[in-house]
């Protein structure tokens, strides 16, 4: 099975962006504490998916026995 690298990596991208976006919105309705929170998780959200990213462009040249 193949890694369709291309199409994976758009919608990694969409997904980092609609954190993104989700994360400015949030912050109209919140108060400090809750947007150094807010801003926490969409930072360790954006890593996550920047990881995700990283492994499966690394991996998409091998083939599964």
């Amino acid at each position: 099975m193949q890694i369709n690298t291309k199409v994976t990596n758009k919608i990694l991208m969409v997904l980092a962006v609609l954190i993104i976006v989700a994360t400015v919105v949030s912050f109209f309705f919140l108060n400090e504490a809750q947007r150094i929170v807010v801003l926490i998780g969409a930072a360790l959200g954006i890593i996550n998916l920047l990881g995700l990213g990283y492994f499966f462009n690394k991996n998409a040249g091998r083939r599964i026995r």
